[in-house]
């Protein structure tokens, strides 16, 4: 092994080992130069020092830089990997009030905390739980149309990962309201045989059914309808003298509204 000695830039004794592997050096030439040596500010009697204080001093030095930059890259090994949450995917609509969420495994992990909130934030939290042993949780009681941020983070008993992704799905939309209808007015006659039906926009609805009957329990019908997605329809072919009975339902992606009430005209008078 070959020693090279030679005072440095503070007056320290420059003292080498050189070796095949040249490691040590290697790192400590890697070093920046703020690390590699004491301020001679904050260190003005370095000068003077015999070269025996030189050498301890500048491996202390290199100790404290080793130690700084291991601490600056550590990353705890026995910590568990983030989970990866999967289902439902992210920004998914439509979905169950009572959709079960499922994630990754993750290495390390013994335990999992699951949070759901109804804002991105997480102020508003409806799901907080951190005991779940299994990658998946049955959601119950959301409500309908609404958007949910949900995130999953690891544990065990060395501690928690990062949090998760975070993930968001909105719930499938509330049935439409029962419709209201306008015209004919509830009990005219003397109308037309072929009157137009009527009524207002329901809320939420993509599509209405449309039931005209001979008979107030809608045993059998004359006409009935489904997919009509404007608020009016013509009827047709009706006799004079004969009272109808007419009704309608309203429809979307989240199911179907009761019908509305039943009303009843008489084309062409008494």
């Amino acid at each position: 092994m070959e020693r090279s000695r030679g005072i440095d830039r503070f007056g320290f004794l420059e003292e080498q080992r050189r070796s095949t592997s040249g490691a040590y050096l290697a790192l400590f030439h890697a070093l920046p130069a703020s690390s590699q040596h004491f301020s001679s500010a904050a260190y003005p009697k370095c000068y003077t020092m015999n070269q025996r204080q030189g050498t301890i001093m500048k491996r202390v030095s290199l100790a404290l830089c080793i130690i700084a930059l291991t601490i600056q890259s550590f990353s705890c090994p026995w910590l568990p990997d983030p989970a990866t949450p999967s289902s439902p995917p992210a920004g998914a609509s439509g979905i169950s009030t009572e959709p079960t969420l499922q994630w990754s495994i993750a290495s390390g992990a013994k335990s999992y905390w699951l949070q759901i909130s109804e804002d991105l934030a997480f102020s508003s939290i409806v799901v907080d739980d951190s005991t779940l042993a299994v990658t998946s949780y049955q959601v119950s009681g959301l409500s309908r149309g609404t958007t949910y941020y949900w995130r999953v983070r690891a544990s065990n008993s060395y501690g928690s990962s990062d949090w998760s992704t975070v993930l968001s799905f909105t719930t499938i939309v509330a049935p439409p309201d029962p419709p209201k209808l306008s015209a004919p007015a509830d009990g005219s006659t003397g109308i037309t045989t072929d009157p137009m039906l009527c009524w207002d926009p329901s809320d939420r609805a993509t599509s209405y059914r449309l039931q005209v009957s001979t008979d107030s329990t809608f045993t059998t019908t004359i006409f009935d309808r489904n997919g009509i997605t404007g608020t009016f329809f013509p009827d047709s072919g009706l006799t004079i003298g004969r009272r109808y009975y007419w009704r309608l339902s309203a429809s979307n992606a989240g199911g179907t509204s009761n019908w509305s009430r039943v009303w009843t005209f008489m084309p062409g008078g008494l």
